[in-house]
């Protein structure tokens, strides 16, 4: 079973759970792939945003990005987080291509106007949790990737306001398979829209 994914996608969502899937095909033998690898090899499976050429290919929506601000235990208890004006003075984490993904949070949360510059930007979300992580400031987490983190204790979220953030996940299924499709199934069943 090949499986092509962000590598936030395999850390924070996938290989938390995979245990659950291997559990029923114990015998399956599972390629996990990075995106950027996928087309050197044949997949079966394909998470990915939902852009025109993944819906051509055949994908259909996973999961919408529902985003939050998180930090750590430590950083939330040094800092006053009772409100979203409370981050316009605090250090935020955010990706180094921009996006607006904090523009589009502090509008869901009734804050016109331009957010502050990040402190803090990297290029990959893995590097922005890991920030949150050792303290060194407020990201906005997608509620699928960093539940685990939440459970563990790693990640807190200081206050319950979310903003979806373009793109929607999608999933690719290359073939009829037996296990793919029942790989598939899995994903849909524990990361598919219903789950809050």
């Amino acid at each position: 079973l090949r499986v092509a994914a962000p590598s936030i996608f395999y850390d924070q969502m996938l290989l938390p759970r995979l245990q659950e899937f291997l559990a029923d095909w114990p015998d399956v033998r599972v390629e996990l792939l990075t995106l950027g690898r996928k087309r050197a090899a044949g997949t079966d499976v394909v998470i990915a945003p939902l852009t025109s050429k993944t819906i051509r290919d055949g994908a259909v929506k996973l999961f919408d990005l529902y985003l939050s601000p998180v930090c750590s235990p430590e950083f939330a208890a040094r800092h006053t987080i009772s409100s979203p004006e409370d981050l316009l003075a605090l250090p935020l984490l955010d990706a180094a291509h921009g996006g607006g993904a904090w523009g589009n949070w502090f509008a869901a949360a009734g804050i016109p106007g331009d957010p502050p510059a990040a402190t803090i930007q990297v290029d990959n979300q893995l590097l922005i949790t890991a920030c949150a992580e050792q303290g060194l400031g407020v990201a906005l987490g997608a509620r699928h990737m960093i539940r685990s983190l939440i459970e563990h204790g790693a990640l807190v979220r200081p206050l319950d306001i979310e903003c979806t953030l373009p793109p929607t996940i999608g999933i690719t299924v290359a073939n009829e398979e037996r296990v793919t499709r029942a790989f598939a199934e899995w994903l849909f069943a524990v990361l598919g829209e219903d789950e809050s």
